[in-house]
């Protein structure tokens, strides 16, 4: 920190001393000379002499107002305005400056502070503002104590400054009798001339502050106020003129001893021992208790150091605490060198005790001891063990406490002070709690002071009114609002009178932004209080200008709805409409749709229904959450409620209408919106054809194009409402997450206003958002653009772009993906939508021409109820039976066998001749249930050999039978020679079948090969798409047969 420019500061000193009514204050004449000499002093600050300018009994207001303008107007760099003299309150509380013309009568001969305060804020140039109001008030004014004192100084304070306050309540406290100076500025010019101990070179204004406060307050004089703006407490206006030449206080005789009081003791640590408890024993534990004093006093850090820690060794406490309290009135530099040589010399008992010790000594002492540890490695445990050691010292001594975070604050030691707040505040009760905070707000120290608050809620909620609220809203700003509210709650529960109610509910209401607080207080009294004494209270209220209606809705707010019926009509009868106009108006707002109906139902009305007016003019206004609700609610019940709603939010502002609009679009009955949109069109004819589509916005307009369209009066303003939608979003197509919930004429007009608008060129971007719904969606909008194409009432144009949409929607979902298909299947067919279903099918099997997917879709589709459509879906693709179409694993392998060729057999495809399947039934090479897909027949010599595929297994001429099941599991199809097997990890699985010969072998082992492959890949494709795949079948009957690899057996599945 460096002083302020002097070139380009200004100093402004203000006093009154002589006055014509009010008491003289002779000091305050040579406060501003000896002032203006420390200021101007190089060795101070050393402001130019035309710097620092004294305005002393001036009579005219204007004068020292001009002084203090040039001032602000000249300083860059930092500017310090001084008053001292009489301080006056008026009517408003406002703070007034008194001058010698000034008294209770003549308050404009006064300076209104909120003046002076205007020309600093206007000096936004200058960076640091400090101000020093020294003042005395009257009793009366006064009279309030610490609260009054601290209302002033909030008020004075400045943005970006530092303020002290120095209030006394009469003229000798403020300037006692004898002293040449007044009490504030007496001790500020005392350590501006002679400096501040152990002080920084420079000192700002937060030292200065915190070292006057504590003598102050050990005078038990006035202490002073502080605020603070931003960083105010860094300004710095003085040179620290400190010197060790100066010297320090002298020990008292009472603590001293002297020197030669150890001539004849030993230095031996032994023959110490036996020296002490030889007195001890003679009864002479005084001299004992002096000789070890005498020790700590005089000798050196390690004889001392030694000391303790022999002491330590032989656990005689009481001879260690001897030493040590001798070692406390040594210089706190003297104490530290012994703490360092007792943790050399491994001594930690000692040591402890030794800051044990030290935390019973004097505040400054402490926060000198904390500075010198922080210089020290590791230090926390060390000063976490002296700050605890202060909290027991302070144990039911608030003053105490406050003293030491004094001392702490003047040496910027704020984490030290923050973990003291923070152990003490475990320890204190309600009452030491809130000591303490208060002193700490006296000193500006709110944050810390708003910290020990929430701890002493049962002593602040006793407090006046007044002062509860400036707490409640100090405890909000500060980020303690549940703090603030138990404060609040606490505090109206304890509130005797309707006077004192009434006076808390005005102090909470003009105490800032409270207003939930004060809901909650008027909670309170509306839950505990009886009718009458609602009435008074609510009585006193309007006397006073608050809200007395509050209390009436708090009241029936709590109750369930069919006492506020009663309530609202008991208002009325006892000629309180208006009251009850207001629980009508606050219930429209608050409560829910079913509550609503009930509440306009049960309530007396009139012939005009004014008060169901009431209440659906507050719905309306309010934007109730229940709105919606209660809308449909009243349009079931048909008795004449929905119209008087309808006409309620009709008579709201066009923009308000159509969010309605909006909302009701979203709900299970869209047509709601159309109907209200219909009217407001009707009634303001001007909202078309250009309003509706200039209205809108990003997050509203899908909704008010599906209301637009539910009108076919309205049908026109849908394209350039569609054409707005795209602007907004940049080119992107969208619909309202209801879409789905509207009339199938109003989809239609939507979908087709997108694919039409602009030459179709929206159409592919708004069928790629339609396919990405839901597959019931889907199929709902495919029925809904299939209606619409042959609709009598869609024009020609709309029914054409239907259709194609249609197509197109169609062709795109095919894309989607098995699982999206399948989903789609049961959609549509759970909405008998047959020809759409079979156009689908027909793109599926277009755009699935490879791949396994068609066979997954085709066995799904021959579990529904469209089995039939199979056969479509497989057209080209496969070759079985019907009913095998719910096997995919047979339909994909009938695909591999129907393309099979070969130069060494005669291939029979599916379907063979009866005949030879009558054969291979007689051979046992097929059973009765079985379907021959393939059969391959060799010629040897004169006799034939077949090898049969069917759906689900192969068998050799020999009767050898391979499972596709075990195909899949085994890992090769292995052929050697003429012998062809399966093998699974290197080793015999199954099958052993011989050929003719080596090429006929290898050819079987390659379709083999084959088919494993596609079985495979069906099964892999089953598991990527996360569907369950069935089993791969076995035969209706297995034959008796012999089985090659039985010694070893496939493994398990």
């Amino acid at each position: 920190m460096m002083l302020p420019d002097v070139e380009r500061s200004r100093a402004v000193l203000i006093g009154a001393s002589a006055y014509k009514e009010l008491t003289d204050l002779p000091a305050v004449r040579q406060n501003l000379s000896r002032l203006r000499e420390l200021l101007t002093d190089p060795s101070v600050w050393g402001l130019p002499e035309e710097h620092c300018v004294i305005v002393a009994d001036e009579d005219s207001p204007l004068k020292v107002l001009d002084a203090v303008q040039a001032a602000a107007e000249a300083a860059t760099d930092t500017l310090l305005v001084y008053y001292a003299g009489h301080g006056l309150l008026d009517q408003s509380m406002d703070l007034l400056l008194a001058l010698p013309d000034s008294d209770a009568r003549r308050m404009y001969m006064s300076i209104r502070y909120t003046d002076i305060r205007r020309e600093l804020r206007r000096a936004v140039q200058c960076s640091s503002k400090v101000v020093i109001l020294d003042c005395c008030f009257s009793g009366s004014a006064m009279r309030d104590g610490m609260g009054r004192m601290a209302e002033i100084a909030d008020q004075a304070a400045v943005e970006g400054s530092w303020l002290v306050t120095a209030s006394a309540e009469h003229a000798p406290a403020l300037s006692p009798p004898g002293e040449p100076y007044t009490a504030f500025t007496g001790e500020l010019i005392k350590l501006l001339d002679r400096g501040v101990k152990d002080g920084p070179e420079f000192l700002d204004v937060d030292t200065l502050y915190l070292r006057i406060y504590q003598e102050l307050k050990a005078r038990d004089r006035p202490e002073p106020q502080q605020r603070i703006g931003n960083k105010g407490a860094q300004i710095v206006i003085a040179r620290n003129r400190w010197t060790a030449q100066q010297g320090e206080p002298e020990a008292s005789g009472t603590s001293y001893l002297p020197p030669e009081l150890l001539r004849d003791i030993p230095r031996s640590l032994p023959s110490l021992s036996v020296e002490v408890d030889e007195r001890r024993i003679a009864g002479r534990d005084d001299d004992a208790e002096r000789v070890l004093r005498a020790i700590g006093q005089h000798r050196s850090a390690q004889e001392v150091a030694a000391t303790l820690g022999w002491f330590e060794h032989q656990e005689r406490r009481d001879n260690l605490s001897a030493v040590l309290l001798g070692l406390s009135y040594r210089d706190v530099r003297d104490s530290h060198r012994v703490f360092g040589v007792l943790t050399q010399i491994d001594a930690p008992g000692a040591a402890e005790a030794l800051l044990v010790g030290e935390a019973g000594g004097p505040p400054e002492r402490i926060a000198q001891w904390i500075t010198m540890l922080l210089q020290t490695a590791e230090p926390e445990g060390r000063i976490r063990t002296l700050l605890d050691a202060a909290v027991v010292s302070a144990a039911q001594l608030p003053d105490r406490l406050i003293d030491i975070i004094s001392s702490l604050l003047v040496r910027k030691l704020t984490e030290a002070m923050e973990y003291l707040l923070d152990r003490y505040g475990r320890t204190m009760d309600g009452p030491g709690a809130a000591v303490v905070a208060d002193a700490l707000r006296e000193t500006g120290r709110d944050e810390a002071a708003y910290r020990l608050y929430p701890l002493s809620i049962d002593t602040l909620a006793d407090r006046a009114p007044v002062h509860i609220a400036a707490l409640v809203g100090g405890l909000r700003a500060h980020g303690m609002s549940f703090a603030a509210g138990r404060l609040a709650i606490e505090a109206a529960a304890r509130q005797p009178t309707a006077d004192d109610r009434a006076d808390l509910i005005m102090s909470m209401t003009g105490a800032g932004d409270l207003d939930d607080l004060v809901d909650g207080i008027v909670g309170v009294f509306a839950e505990e209080l009886g009718d009458d004494e609602l009435g008074t209270l609510a009585d006193i209220l309007r006397q006073r200008g608050g809200n007395a209606v509050g209390l009436y809705i708090a009241k029936a707010a709590h109750r369930p709805i069919e006492v506020t019926i009663q309530y609202v009509n008991e208002l009325v009868e006892t000629g309180r409409p208006v009251d009850a106009f207001a629980i009508l108006e606050q219930a429209g707002a608050d409560r829910d749709a079913d509550e609503l109906d009930q509440l306009t139902r049960g309530i007396i009305d009139t012939p005009g229904h004014r008060r169901s007016r009431r209440v659906f003019a507050a719905v309306a206004a309010k934007s109730s959450p229940g709105l919606c609700d209660l809308y449909e609610i009243l349009h079931r019940a048909d008795d004449g409620r929905a119209g008087l709603l309808r006409e309620a939010l009709l008579s709201r502002p066009t923009a308000e209408v159509l969010r309605v609009v909006v909302a009701l679009t979203r709900t299970k009955r869209p047509e709601l919106g159309t109907d209200l949109l219909v009217e407001a069109v009707r009634r303001q004819p001007a909202l078309l054809p250009d309003g509706l589509e200039l209205w809108g916005d990003e997050e509203t307009i899908d909704p008010l194009i599906l209301a637009t369209a539910g009108a076919p009066s309205l049908g026109s303003a849908v394209p350039r409402l569609v054409r707005k939608r795209l602007q907004l979003h940049h080119g992107a197509v969208g619909f309202d997450d209801s879409l789905t919930r509207h009339p199938p004429a109003a989809i239609f007009t939507v979908i087709t206003a997108y694919c039409t608008v602009e030459g179709n060129r929206y159409r592919m971007s708004t069928v790629t958002w339609l396919v990405r719904r839901v597959a019931d969606d889907v199929a709902f909008l495919l029925h809904v653009l299939a209606w619409g194409a042959r609709s009598r009432q869609s024009a020609e144009a709309m029914a054409d772009a239907g259709a194609a949409t249609l197509e197109l929607m169609i062709e795109m979902a095919v894309r989607g993906g098995p699982r999206y298909a399948i989903a789609l299947f049961d959609a549509l067919l759970r909405r008998n939508l047959g020809t759409i279903m079979k156009r689908f099918v027909v793109s599926l099997r277009r755009y699935h021409t490879a791949g396994v997917d068609i066979f997954i879709l085709a066995s799904a589709l021959h579990r529904t109820r469209a089995s039939t459509l199979s056969i479509e879906l497989l057209r080209g693709r496969a070759q079985l039976p019907f009913k095998a179409t719910v096997d995919p694993f047979a339909t994909a392998v009938s695909e591999i066998l129907y393309r099979t060729k070969s130069p060494f057999a005669r291939v029979i495809r599916y379907p063979a001749e009866p005949d030879l399947i009558a054969v291979l039934r007689h051979q046992g090479l097929v059973e009765d249930d079985d379907h021959c897909l393939l059969i391959l027949q060799y010629q040897f010599l004169l006799r034939l050999r077949r090898i049969v595929f069917t759906g689900t297994y192969a068998r050799h001429w020999s009767g050898t039978m391979l499972m596709y099941s075990e195909l899949v599991q085994a890992d090769r199809v292995v052929s050697h020679g003429t012998e062809l097997w399966l093998s699974l990890g290197g080793t015999h699985f199954a099958g052993r079948w011989t050929m003719g010969s080596n090429a006929e072998c290898n050819e079987l082992a390659a379709l083999l090969r084959s088919v494993r492959e596609r079985l495979v890949s069906v099964k892999s494709r089953y598991q990527e798409l996360a569907i369950d795949a069935p089993a791969i079948a076995r035969p209706a009957a297995r034959p008796s047969i012999e089985r090659a690899g039985q010694d070893g057996g496939p493994p398990p599945a």
